[in-house]
């Protein structure tokens, strides 16, 4: 089977388009079609296991819609310790890679996810789809789409999700990440020298926090008056990229700014201040950050499309239900409750929902509690010709604050 690189390489563009960001070209009877069937298969897998068979409390459902008034809803501690120990025997289908993020204090030190190789492969088509949609001004555009790609990467390293994203990004569509060394460096270094090779080799892209791109820009403003010219004097594309920037500043009457030095092709907008800082990304960088919707528990969940609005959910790495918001207040005054489920073909406009998610390809993850609450903002983004409800994220649905952003 064609991988994205492949079909990159080759220069059919079209069907890389295809391949990764096709379905946002879905209507919700096909996206549902799509969730059914792989849910379908899922039950299956969730049959042959000790782990699914446990989760699923002796259930043996032959439908999606018997598998939902069956099996209860999960969180991390009905997965120990099977996942905490990584006991790959119990679970559905053997993993290709594992996951890991930051525990729950007093009960659980690390949680571990595992993948599956094909949803590995599921998740690279994402990977490339998010690099197409940062670079996008239209459906299908890939006039900037190429391979070795400039980008900065502020990504941690695996198996952090961001890092494994980021892994699976670069095979996907081949780029280069800026610094080359970035794995042997701490954060604060990493950006400095990765921004200190973008002088020389050109920046095409930047993922991570939005945040970060705002403080790196304020720095170089601050900073461009006194710049050393001197130290560049042995590189010369450096000093003429800083030439060129401060004259471009200056004929605008302004200090200088990152979009003086580099035009960007694309920026990817992790974490929840996406939206806070996405003006000031644009004033600084010329470009504003594509926002997604992601995590450990799941990949990518939704992403914007190329009007940088609402985010589209993504349907082949997990089966979505959503619990409306009066039944979460339902079960928040008694937890022997047992919220009823919607899917998205049931959402409603301008409403708010829980989300709960099944890994999808032999994964662990059983109508899992994410945490999450969304806010449905239509059911289809008439501007970009999107015919699948819209989505944000709305807040966190627990105790619990990620500044991590994943």
């Amino acid at each position: 089977m064609a991988r994205p690189i492949d079909l990159l390489r080759e220069g059919r563009k079209e069907e890389l388009w295809r391949m990764c960001c096709g379905f946002m070209d879905l209507n919700l009877e096909q996206f549902m079609a799509i969730q059914r069937r792989l849910m379908a298969e899922q039950i299956e897998y969730l049959k042959g296991s000790s782990l699914g068979r446990k989760l699923m409390r002796g259930a043996m459902p032959s439908s999606v819609d018997e598998f939902r008034a069956a099996v209860p809803l999960t969180t991390y501690g009905d997965y120990i310790p099977e996942l905490t120990e990584k006991m790959e025997e119990t679970l559905p289908v053997q993993p290709a890679q594992w996951v890991r993020t930051s525990g729950y204090t007093g009960k659980y030190a690390v949680k571990w996810i595992p993948m599956s190789a094909r949803y590995v492969e599921e998740l690279e088509k994402l990977c490339g789809a998010i690099v197409m949609l940062c670079m996008a001004d239209y459906r299908g555009d890939m006039r900037g789409m190429k391979q070795h790609l400039k980008v900065l990467s502020t990504f941690a390293s695996p198996p952090y999700a961001s890092g494994v994203i980021a892994s699976l990004l670069q095979q996907a569509v081949n780029c280069d990440f800026l610094p080359s060394n970035a794995a042997e460096l701490n954060f604060i270094d990493k950006v400095k020298k990765g921004f200190a090779e973008a002088l020389d080799e050109g920046l095409d892209g930047f993922g991570g926090l939005p945040s970060v791109l705002v403080t790196v820009g304020e720095q170089l403003k601050q900073q461009s008056s006194s710049m050393n010219k001197k130290e560049l004097l042995g590189r010369r594309r450096a000093l003429f990229r800083v030439l060129k920037g401060l004259l471009k500043s200056r004929l605008a009457g302004r200090a200088m700014l990152p979009r003086d030095l580099w035009k960007v092709r694309g920026i990817l907008g992790g974490g929840r201040d996406s939206a806070v800082f996405k003006k000031r990304v644009d004033e600084m960088w010329g470009r504003t950050p594509l926002e997604l919707y992601a995590g450990s528990e799941g990949g990518i969940y939704a992403v914007q499309a190329w009007d940088y609005s609402t985010m589209t959910f993504t349907p082949n790495l997990n089966f979505y239900e959503f619990i409306p918001e009066r039944e979460h207040f339902k079960w928040q005054m008694d937890h022997s409750y047992r919220p009823k489920t919607v899917l998205l073909d049931e959402v409603e406009a301008g409403q708010c929902y829980e989300v709960i998610l099944t890994n999808l390809h032999g994964g662990a993850l059983t109508r899992y509690r994410v945490g999450d609450v969304v806010r449905i903002t239509s059911l289809r983004n008439e501007a970009a010709g999107i015919a699948l409800p819209q989505m944000v994220f709305e807040r966190r649905a627990d105790d619990l604050i990620d500044i991590a952003g994943f």
